[in-house]
């Protein structure tokens, strides 16, 4: 498990880890900065202005939307990548009451997650560094990690066993999707009694690296 740093008042939670204190050393005005960049794309959404692939720099920190919730979820959320002079970061923004936040829930449920996890190989939950919640809104920060939702990478190799008339391809694609279930099966059944939402769609893959990165999980 990392070392969480935690506060909490009747309207305001926050948990951390050290190494978002350095990130912030090295950059001390970036959470100014992507607040301000945040609200005019959350301006450029609601107004259908901006969508996914959507871009706003300013002082050498660019966001990027990476996905965001239709209108008929209450509270919509909006997820980002946050750029920074080679840094790279994930950012979920939710807004909404402070009791309708899981920020801090979420940095929290993925440290227990890591110390379960830590004997079970390339299998690792997303480098968490900030939970965060207030009246306003809340935010989950995690450092940004390549990879495919693992539900579409499972969906694309069926397609390949299926279809493909290179019989290696099919084999090769029959093999992978095996040991990908088999891992899952693992991870399922070392989290379902302690976890919600421990789904195909909350794993990212990395088919280079052959890792599998475990998000959005709640204790």
């Amino acid at each position: 498990m990392k070392e969480v740093f935690q506060k909490e008042s009747n309207y305001r939670a926050l948990a951390y880890v050290k190494s978002f204190q350095d990130i912030l050393v090295k950059h001390p005005r970036l959470i100014n900065i992507f607040r301000h960049l945040e609200k005019r794309m959350k301006e450029k959404i609601y107004a259908d202005q901006a969508s996914v692939g959507s871009s706003l720099e300013d002082q050498g920190v660019k966001i990027t939307v990476i996905d965001k919730d239709p209108p008929l979820i209450k509270p919509p959320g909006s997820y980002f990548k946050v750029e920074v002079e080679g840094e790279a970061f994930f950012v979920k923004t939710v807004s909404g009451f402070y009791d309708q936040g899981d920020g801090v829930w979420e940095l929290n449920s993925l440290n227990k997650a890591k110390n379960l996890l830590r004997n079970m190989k390339d299998v690792e939950v997303v480098d968490f560094q900030l939970g965060y919640q207030d009246k306003d809104s809340t935010y989950f920060v995690s450092r940004w990690e390549e990879g495919v939702v693992l539900d579409e990478y499972l969906e694309k190799l069926q397609s390949i066993k299926k279809t493909s008339k290179d019989e290696k391809m099919a084999q090769n694609a029959t093999k992978e999707l095996v040991e990908l279930k088999k891992r899952y099966d693992k991870i399922v059944l070392l989290l379902r009694d302690a976890f919600t939402d421990v789904h195909e769609h909350n794993m990212l893959y990395n088919p280079q690296t052959k890792k599998l990165k475990i998000f959005d999980i709640f204790h």
